[in-house]
């Protein structure tokens, strides 16, 4: 149950979410409301986007879709490290240090 208003007040629905600033990009255009709900029931990498239920509609909130992109974020800086070429180059030459190449 949401026990204030000013948590009810900041609740915005998915087609609202859309439009938040932050998820626009550097063109004007906007996520399509389609990938608003596969961020919330699907997620991306792991995370999905918080959502409430109230009375049959779906929302979320400015802060859920901060986390969501932080967490994002967060995840990307994670899987950064060697690139692929350096991984390649580590192989190769423990291949050739064991005589296999």
């Amino acid at each position: 149950m949401v026990s204030s208003v000013s948590q009810i007040q900041d609740r915005l629905t998915l087609a609202q979410a859309r439009r938040y600033p932050l998820l626009t990009k550097e063109d004007g255009r906007q996520p399509d409301l389609s990938t608003i709900h596969r961020w919330a029931f699907r997620g991306v990498r792991g995370h999905k986007l918080r959502i409430t239920r109230i009375g049959g509609r779906i929302f979320t909130s400015v802060q859920d879709i901060e986390d969501f992109i932080s967490a994002l974020n967060t995840a990307d800086q994670e899987l950064s490290g060697p690139s692929r070429r350096d991984r390649v180059d580590a192989a190769r030459k423990r291949l050739t240090r064991e005589g296999v190449q």
